[in-house]
């Protein structure tokens, strides 16, 4: 491995004060990892302005169990800021443990709908 397998990125949060090195061909932006329950280990890339999650045929992530809603909660991007929101949802949405209506969301956090848990990631 040389200096050319790595390329500098700029940080993209506040939280970040040095430049980080990232692996050529690292995933970059925003993601959910599936963690645990339905879809356990699938990955889903964060690339639209809005991003449902829900049981219906037209959610961009879909989540198969019956204690999902149709339209259980959505990702908002901006492209730095992540906002999630729960569209009404009958079982609720969590974000690290806590029942949310609408959260700024951080790298790391962990997102629980239904019996689906979800780790949002961002760099």
């Amino acid at each position: 491995m040389n200096r050319a397998d790595f390329h500098w990125v700029r940080p993209t949060t506040k939280s970040r004060i040095a430049y980080t090195m990232r692996r050529n061909g690292q995933r970059q932006g925003a993601w959910l990892d599936i963690i645990a329950g339905h879809g356990y280990g699938q990955t889903h890339t964060l690339d639209q302005h809005t991003s449902i999650i829900g049981r219906a045929d037209d959610a961009d992530i879909q989540v198969g169990e019956y204690a999902v809603s149709r339209r259980h909660a959505m990702i908002l991007t901006n492209g730095r800021a992540h906002l999630i929101r729960d569209l009404g949802s009958t079982n609720g949405t969590r974000v690290n443990g806590l029942h949310v209506v609408e959260k700024l969301l951080r790298d790391g956090d962990t997102i629980e709908i239904g019996g689906t848990a979800f780790q949002f990631r961002l760099t």
